[in-house]
């Protein structure tokens, strides 16, 4: 029994790891949905076209995701559109 303990982390290293992980998982209050742009960057109506089919692509997948997690016994959310960040930061 003395050897499990062993090999499990002290205090401080659990401390730091949960720190880790909480600071990676949590939501962010300026938090903006793939395919979400301000309208002030883009108004060329040949780009607001194709950011509008994008954004239908994105909520026909965003659909099939949400059929699909519908009748999974343990849904599996982290790949849907609205969950996605537009800009990855850390």
């Amino acid at each position: 029994m003395e050897t499990i303990f062993e090999t499990l982390p002290n205090q401080g290293e659990t401390a730091a790891l949960l720190s880790g992980f909480l600071t990676v998982t949590k939501d962010f209050e300026d938090f903006v949905p793939l395919g979400s742009y301000p309208s002030e960057h883009f108004g060329e109506p040949s780009t607001l076209e194709i950011i509008k089919l994008f954004q239908e692509s994105l909520a026909s997948l965003g659909e099939k995701i949400a059929k699909r997690n519908a009748e999974l016994p343990v849904p599996y959310p982290y790949l849907h559109p609205a969950q996605i960040e537009n800009s990855v930061t850390i």
